[in-house]
């Protein structure tokens, strides 16, 4: 470890608690003193740490300083006698390969003759994956891990340091020799181990096809000497799903035929049989890895002018490998790769090889071409080829403009014009071959059209592959590079068209320092190599034409090429460690043994690794697909956005794209990252076919005797087909059940039902009793629950609410009527009423009901009085039957004498210079004071009730003078302040007399005389009605004046006036007023249009305006206005309203006493119903509701009636309440109002307020 200590800190496994180290340094303490005290007690060497990991860790070489890395935290730390968390827990399908890592860490010691060994992997059933065969690996390939020097970082994302990157193995796949690591003399095992430093050892893990699921055990065992320091358990799950030996996703990486030779030979002038030998090699390491080597077609095809065409025989040269490029374009071949791995594998890709050079403008003949393409087709190859037309034409941004008759260098370029010329040959030339060039849509649109005025480009050019960076660019970038371009090749990829990418060096700068996007250089941690994969996936997902469905690199040994330079010490060029280099050269001088070989690096293997999660999203997405859902959208949504994705540190939001995208690698069991992701994915595909079983409903009720009946559904679940066998269990012997049809046979993925049948005996005992629904299909079995509850038999009960009831002789009351169902009683109740006395009559009783079982049903019966009816207590019996069954209900009825209507005042309140709302003090100075009204000025004061009462009035009022020159009285038939007749009593003159007011002009019309004292209170009251005027004094039975007049036929107001001598001379009290005629309080709304409602509206929630002698709404949600004079808390009223759109309702309020107080009925045509609320405390509750047929765009007049706790609603004209109830939330309240609900501005009318103290 860095600090020199011995151990390492206790760390995770691969499924590891990821809150472990929060549950408490103190327990990790005590352990690591139990295991230094285990490792010192059984005498292994002291001074290593060793441990595992996945292989998606990288770790320099030095264990410290700013050149290497330290033994990390959270590490799985293994010793003889096993490993701290259990050792390595892997999971892989079939056909699969799965890495993992060991690390041998020495602290100031260094280590000697180190040697790693593995065990066959077995599932204690005779299942084995074996790791060797005579003496060569087999399905486990074990690896030491070569340290390459990086004195130059990549980007600023890279370190220095000696890196692992190269993997020589213990001993080779293709030959069974024992390798060295170069620089070294003895085999590559065992080895040492300098002080400070470590030493990784990798291992390939690979799941035969055919290898049955379960769980696979072996052991890894690390020795030191002749002493075992380590052993390591390895369990391996083997998931239950293939991966295919041709990858999904294609690939053209390419192998540069004389960097190869150079690389193993020195010089690239060998003969046939040794680059041939090398070709094959690398052709099989790569496809070992899932790459396609785009160069396999080699030597390339050469035109015999005496054969009339390409000469296609190979020369019969021997090799120890002598696959050629027929054999891997073919595939089909279970042996082609060492130990008949990812049998039947092929090239998915493969450039057409003509010796014209790549990006030159020399050409073939067409006969050659077409021969070519003809050989090519008829061997069955024809969609893996492709010409590889130019690589990367310069496309440069010059002062902002992007040129294409440039270079990057600044110098002229032909290289457009020359894509276009050979581009045009072939197309000319019809040779059926997809051109590819590596460029973007908008380099080719521009320069086609633009530069060569050539504006069909895509006539010319069939595969654009992008580079990363052009597909979607940081917004820093060059334009048009930088934002996502991806949606603008959807309108150009048609059939025949392809989208291809790949990354270089601008993913980490070329010359420069690039950081965010996934680049695969040996200096940057393993997710850099293996996240590409995820991008190519996610670009495909949302867009109208596929791709990018393959990823090109331009080569895999360039570093191969420089004689002088020796890969394994320097892979540095294009400004990145790796870039074009994927292998190091196997030479037997670097690596011993006898044969050239291929060595692969990390990089390639976390290549490999993408591909094959590239395989886990695309198996899911079909999966997903045969499911029924949107295979992609189902992967973005609970893999990509979840694990994959990362927050953009430039606006905060989380993406997947290029530059941004989730660098933690995770693990199976963490909240996020790749690994998390790829073990979701896995969980998918590894669920077995399976079903489900499930009764709907699942209970019922029935009579002892009874039956009853449940849908009983089997669901498939992954790929489930086979028939499902239904039995049942149930709790007592006298509940049976039954099945049709017995057998169920769901469709893969889908549904199919079973009636189930239950039924009882008369027997039966009364209670719950538990059927268990058994579905089984071979050795899979799921059970279902339906409860059955048993009933006695079936009964109802009659209630009347309220059973209380109260009115006024002539007037009417109802009650509700409910039939509940008991025992499931669901027949019809026939109703009948008989009352205690004639003049009380019932009805609505008519009907019968028939509650629902176990529910309720419910009827009003209304009771109407006679008129002459005495007041007094009368009782009501409401009969119920239904056959056999006898229930009744009994109410009691009030009936009192009915009050006549009045509105009055008694100005009994506090003292105040405002006589109150329902008063107009338009001729000042009146004010309360004792709970009387006085004068509190000299001359005249006059005061309007503000009530419109109508043209025939009955005034009176108390008044009183208290010294000379001072008279009072009341004022009727009152229009304006200039029309309104006047009656006064005058005590220094001795007399009352009667004036009329007209157009501002008083004139008397009649006085009588009477003696009348100072300070003493007597009663005026006059009595207009018609033309008719009469004037009361003092209570006399006659009138005092009797007079006809016709000079004021309107006026709907009164009031007091008075004229007075001094301050508090005039008084007045009991002041009262009702209609003469009969007729109660009303607002036709009949004047000019405007917003405010008039004199007698309080419109406190706004907003009502008048329109067209009509009020309605102006604005959405609730209005409410309050009719300002008081009435008392018995009140009749009523509106005529409409709705002109659903969702808007309209009505009246009653015994209003505060916005948060008051009973409201309301008609609602769009749900067909009257309903009255109650507003308590701020809290609206329904009260009761009663249907009715309503239009829109229709006035219906609703009136709501309030005498005592009695609450009655009228609809549209009926005689009869359609709503009575008895309620006592509400006793006072002297207000009454018009309220409405409205879903848009002008859905609720009003017209023909009227309003009257209850009878």
């Amino acid at each position: 470890m860095a600090d020199g200590s011995r151990f390492g800190m206790l760390a995770l496994c691969l499924y590891h608690d990821p809150l472990w180290m929060e549950r408490g340094m103190y327990r990790w303490r005590q352990w690591a003193i139990l295991v230094s005290s285990f490792f010192l007690s059984v005498g292994v060497a002291e001074a290593q740490t060793i441990w595992w990991d996945t292989g998606m860790v990288k770790l320099r070489q030095a264990n410290g300083g700013a050149t290497g890395d330290p033994v990390p935290a959270g590490i799985d730390l293994c010793a003889a006698a096993g490993c701290s968390e259990g050792g390595v827990t892997l999971s892989a399908g079939r056909n699969e390969f799965e890495p993992f890592q060991i690390f041998i860490a020495a602290s100031s010691s260094a280590l000697s003759q180190v040697n790693v060994t593995i065990t066959d992997l077995t599932d204690g059933r005779g299942n084995v994956i074996a790791a060797l065969a005579n003496g060569r690996p087999k399905n486990i390939v074990i690896y030491r891990e070569h340290y390459l020097p990086v004195t130059s970082a990549s980007s600023s994302e890279g370190k220095l340091g000696l890196w692992p990157d190269g993997l020589v193995p213990k001993v080779d796949e293709y030959f069974g020799e024992v390798r060295r690591m170069p620089g070294e003399t003895a085999p590559a095992f065992p080895f040492n181990v300098a002080a400070n430093q470590k030493q990784g050892i990798w291992v390939d893990l690979y799941v035969p096809q055919g290898s049955p699921a379960g769980l696979y055990r072996g052991t890894a065992q690390v020795t030191i000497g002749s002493a075992v320091a380590a052993t390591i358990p390895i369990r391996l799950t083997v998931r239950n799903f293939d991966l295919p030996s041709i990858p999904t996703l294609k690939t053209a990486y390419a192998v540069g035929i004389g960097e190869a030779k150079t690389g193993h030979y020195g010089t690239a002038e060998v003969g046939d049989d040794k680059y041939w030998e090398i070709i094959c090699l690398y052709t099989k390491e790569m496809l070992l890895h899932r790459v396609s080597n785009e160069n396999a077609i080699w030597p390339r095809p050469v035109w015999s002018n005496s054969l009339g065409g390409i000469n296609w025989s190979l020369p019969a040269i021997s090799t120890t490998c002598n696959q050629r490029y027929p054999e891997f374009l073919s595939g089909g071949d279970p042996n082609l790769l060492p130990n008949g791995k990812l049998p039947g594998t092929k090239l998915t890709r493969a450039r057409m090889r003509d010796g014209t050079g790549l990006s030159a403008t020399g050409v073939e003949t067409v006969a050659y071409y077409r021969d070519y393409i003809r050989y090519i087709a008829d061997k069955g190859w024809k969609s893996q080829l492709f010409y590889y037309l130019w690589d990367e034409p310069p496309y440069p941004s010059v002062s902002g403009v992007r040129r294409c008759d440039q270079n990057y260098s600044g110098g002229a370029s032909t290289a457009w014009r020359e894509v276009y010329q050979k581009a045009k040959f072939f197309k000319d030339n019809a040779i059926d071959i997809p051109i590819m060039i590596t460029s973007s849509r908008q380099a080719s649109e521009d320069c086609f059209t633009n530069y060569l005025n050539v504006p069909d480009y895509t006539r010319y050019l069939d595969i654009w592959t992008v580079p990363n960076v052009w597909m979607n660019g940081k917004p820093t970038g060059g334009f048009p590079f930088n934002t996502n371009l991806r949606r603008s090749y959807d309108t150009i990829i048609a059939p025949g068209k392809e989208l291809w990418w790949y990354h270089a060096c601008g993913s980490h700068g070329c010359g420069g320092s690039e950081t965010g996007y996934p680049t695969p250089m040996a200096d940057l941690p393993a997710i850099y190599s293996r996240a590409f994969e995820w991008l190519t996936y996610q670009y495909q997902i949302g867009y109208a034409a596929p791709g990018p469905g393959t990823q090109l690199y331009f080569d895999t040994v360039y570093a191969y090429q420089f004689p002088a330079n020796d890969p394994w010490k320097n892979i540095y060029y294009f400004s990145g460690n790796g870039d074009g280099t994927f292998f190091y050269p196997g030479r037997p001088d670097k690596i011993g043994g006898t044969r050239h070989i291929p060595i692969p690096s990390i990089r390639l293997k976390m290549l490999r690794e993408g591909i094959e999660d590239y395989e886990y999203l695309t198996l899911v997405e079909t999966k997903k697909e045969e499911e029924g859902a949107d295979g992609k959208a189902w992967i973005k949504e609970n893999i990509l956005d979840p694990y994959m994705a990362a927050v953009d540190p430039a606006d905060g939001a989380r993406k997947l794209i290029t530059y941004v995208w989730n660098k933690n690698p995770g693990s199976p069991t963490s909240s996020n990252g790749l690994l998390r992701a790829r073990e979701e994915l896995a969980k998918v595909l590894s669920a077995q076919p399976d079903f489900t079983i499930a009764a709907a409903p699942t209970s019922a009720s029935v009579v002892a005797g009874g039956t009853a009946t449940s849908t009983v559904t089997i669901s498939s679940k992954d790929g489930f087909n086979a028939s499902v066998g239904i039995d049942c269990d149930a709790s007592h012997p006298t509940v049976t059940c039954g099945y049709n049809p017995a057998s169920i046979l769901p469709p893969i993925n889908g549904n199919a039902s079973s009636t189930l049948t239950v039924r009882t005996q008369a027997t039966t005992p009364i209670g719950n009793h538990t059927i268990t629904v058994n579905g089984a299909a071979g050795d899979l079995s799921h059970p279902a629950t339906f409860t059955l509850t048993v009933k006695p038999a079936p009964d109802f009960q009659l209630a009347a609410s309220p059973a209380s009831l109260s009115t006024t002789a002539g007037g009417t009351a109802a009650s509700t009527l409910t039939v509940s169902s008991v025992n499931s009683f669901n027949s019809s109740v026939s109703l009948t009423c008989t009352t205690s006395n004639p003049g009380v009559t019932c009805s609505d009783v008519g009907a019968a009901v028939t509650p629902p079982a176990d529910g309720s049903g419910s009827t009003t019966v209304n009771l109407r009085t006679r008129a002459t009816l005495p007041a007094g207590s009368y009782s009501i019996t409401v009969r119920g039957t239904s056959g056999n069954l006898l229930r009744q209900a009994t109410l009691a009825l009030t009936v009192t004498a009915p009050p006549p209507a009045n509105v009055s005042d008694s100005f009994d309140r506090d003292n105040n210079t405002s006589l109150g709302a329902n008063w107009n003090e338009y001729m000042v100075d009146f004010e309360i004071n004792g709970n009387q009204v006085r004068n509190l000025d000299a001359a005249s004061q006059e005061a309007r009730w503000t009530l419109s009462i109508g043209a025939d009035q009955d005034v009176s009022a108390d008044c009183k003078t208290t010294a000379a020159g001072s008279s009072c009285g009341v004022m009727a038939r009152w229009s304006n302040a200039n029309n309104f007749y006047y009656v006064r009593l005058d005590a220094g003159m001795g007399d009352v007399a009667l004036f009329k007011k007209v157009n501002g002009v008083y004139t008397k019309l009649a006085m009588t005389a009477r003696p009348i004292g100072y300070n003493t209170y007597y009663r005026l009251r006059l009595v207009i009605k018609g033309s008719t005027i009469n004037v009361y004094f003092a209570g006399e039975g006659a009138p005092a004046i009797a007079v006809s007049d016709s000079s004021l036929a309107t006026g709907a107001y009164a009031g007091i006036r008075s004229y007075a001598s001094a301050i508090g001379t005039t008084w007045f009290d009991h002041f009262h007023v009702v209609s003469a005629s009969g007729n109660s309080l009303s607002d036709s709304f009949d004047r000019a249009n405007g917003t405010s409602l008039g004199v007698n509206w309080s419109e406190y929630m706004v907003d009502f305006e008048i329109n067209g002698n009509q009020v309605r709404n102006v604005d959405t949600a609730a209005q409410e206005a309050r009719w300002t004079p008081s009435i008392g808390a018995d009140q009749d009223v009523s509106a005529d309203c409409k709705t002109t759109a659903a969702g808007s309702s309209c009505g009246v309020m009653a015994r209003w006493s505060n916005a948060n107080n008051f009973y409201y009925a309301l008609l609602d045509p769009g749900l067909g119903s009257t309903a009255l609320f109650k507003k308590v405390n701020g809290v609206f509750t329904r009260l009761a509701t009663a249907n009715r047929v309503m239009s829109f765009n229709t006035y219906y007049r609703v009136r709501l009636v309030t005498k005592g706790s009695t609450i009655q609603v009228y609809f549209a004209g009926e005689s009869a309440p359609a709503i009575t109830l008895t309620d006592t939330s509400l006793s006072s309240g002297n207000h009454a109002g018009i309220r409405s609900y409205a879903a848009s501005a002008f859905a609720t009318a009003f017209d023909h307020f009227k309003v009257t103290a209850a009878p």
